[in-house]
């Protein structure tokens, strides 16, 4: 694969992660990836839809979409007619999709994505263009009786896990618009099919909302995190068992970018969420939490970004510009590759981690990842960083992308078990790695972990001096907070 100065734009990129994807779909030769390993992450979505890929454009007008017929019948490729509004006597220059011959009325519901949180990618390719799905209403007079639960579209989220709001036909465009609701339509294709299973099972899924209620009595096991101040001052365990439920808001926040890349897609939230801006504190820093949300995804190396910075500053993220600095704050590191966006690297605290495609996440787990991470792929990240200015590209960036594999993270999760259960760390012996683990396997664990506080405890004050800001604490380790 390339590496070095030849940087390849998103449409190179597997599907599935930001390394080159060089290899295709022998049958729909759409959908790209850079190994079989993430090939077969999306075998069981892709299978789904590949054959209704290819079918004929039926004329000019037609745009390929992809449509969730509601109930059991999975989703597919489908061609509908976009019209332009000015050929329907309309002012504008924008296009009317003709959703009404699927979804029966023109009262639809739309909501659009431009970022995908679990890859902690980009959706659109251009600046104007982002992913529009559209349903029926359920404010609709014209569908007073429920509509139906969208099981192929659960079944294609990660997870099998989506809101309960999201029933009935649902079709999803690529859309790009240039005025304020002038929708222009795009042909899909199977890198916005992928954007949109991980967008449509995350949107809406937090607490407190009618809609996310039928997630409420499911729960799945993760991990809390702690932050330095509880670990030295309070001596809880850095890593513990904690239960989670299907409508936390955890599921509509940030993935790991380097826990995608090893085909282990991890969500996380702060304890500090919905507090606004707190002052950073050593207590509150939570190294561990930070390694998980390092960038590896930016191009280049970028000027420090503070949390008020103008609302006008030009960045970029990959070939994307950037015009809103509270974009920049959330989605790309303070300093571009190599660094950690602004939330987990000043005032995480606490933190929770789940995993995105529904699995178990003991402790164990994610402590072999975050070790891994300060290990293995840190040092990579400081090289490749130290020599550089403001807007330089990371040269190294590819080669180390390609260095964060399955086949590293395993050989590493083997050595760490053994030594673990050399020490009488009783917990790793018998538990499968992180690629074979089973519900089944965490049922104990699961009932003795807590669940997740329904409303987050406040910052706890500073009770004595802390001498090692470090990851793990009490161990001498390299570390870096931005």
């Amino acid at each position: 694969m390339a590496t070095g100065a030849n940087f390849q734009s998103v449409e190179d990129t597997c599907i599935m992660c930001p390394r080159i994807g060089s290899k295709f779909c022998p049958k729909c030769h759409d959908a790209r990836y850079c190994s079989k390993d993430c090939q077969a992450l999306d075998w069981s979505n892709h299978k789904i839809i590949c054959k209704s890929f290819n079918h004929s454009r039926p004329s000019d007008l037609h745009r390929r979409v992809l449509l969730f017929p509601g109930g059991n019948t999975p989703p597919r490729f489908e061609w509908l007619e976009a019209w332009p509004i000015s050929a329907l006597g309309l002012p504008g220059s924008g296009e009317f999709l003709n959703t009404p011959i699927i979804l029966g009325t023109e009262n639809s519901d739309l909501n659009n994505c431009v970022w995908n949180t679990i890859q902690g990618r980009i959706v659109r390719r251009k600046r104007e263009e982002s992913l529009y799905y559209f349903k029926q209403s359920q404010d609709d007079p014209d569908f007073p009786s429920p509509m139906i639960t969208n099981h192929g579209l659960r079944a294609f989220t990660r997870a099998g896990a989506c809101r309960d709001s999201m029933k009935g036909p649902i079709i999803v465009s690529r859309v790009a618009e240039f005025e304020l609701m002038q929708l222009t339509h795009r042909d899909m294709d199977m890198r916005d099919a992928r954007n949109t299973a991980d967008w449509l099972s995350q949107v809406g899924r937090e607490r407190g909302t009618v809609h996310a209620a039928n997630l409420r009595d499911t729960e799945v096991l993760g991990t809390t995190i702690e932050s330095n101040g509880r670990v030295i001052n309070q001596g809880c365990p850095q890593f513990s068992n904690v239960r989670i439920t299907g409508d936390d808001v955890l599921w509509t926040s940030e993935g790991s970018q380097i826990a995608n890349l090893l085909g282990l897609p991890l969500l996380f939230r702060s304890s500090s969420y919905g507090k606004g801006t707190l002052i950073p504190h050593p207590v509150l820093e939570n190294p561990a939490a930070t390694l998980l949300h390092r960038d590896v995804i930016s191009k280049k190396v970028l000027e420090a970004s503070g949390l008020k910075g103008a609302q006008k500053q030009l960045t970029y993220y990959g070939d994307h510009k950037f015009e809103a600095e509270r974009e920049r704050l959330a989605f790309v590191g303070i300093t571009g590759f190599g660094s950690s966006m602004s939330a987990y690297s000043i005032v995480p605290d606490t933190c929770y981690v789940a995993r995105a495609d529904g699995k178990p996440l003991p402790k164990e787990h994610t402590e072999a990842i975050c070790s891994y991470i300060a290990d293995k792929i840190e040092p990579q990240l400081i090289a490749a960083t130290d020599d550089l200015y403001e807007n330089d590209l990371v040269t190294k960036r590819d080669e180390i992308l390609d260095s964060i594999t399955k086949d590293s993270f395993l050989e590493y999760y083997e050595a760490m078990r053994e030594e673990k259960v050399k020490r009488c760390n009783m917990s790793w012996r018998d538990l499968p790695n992180p690629y074979e683990i089973k519900e089944f396997d965490v049922g104990l664990l699961k009932a003795h972990a807590p669940r997740v506080p329904t409303f987050v405890h406040p910052p706890i004050p500073r009770i004595g001096p802390i001498e090692n800001y470090g990851w793990p604490p009490n161990e001498e380790r390299t570390y870096r907070v931005a």
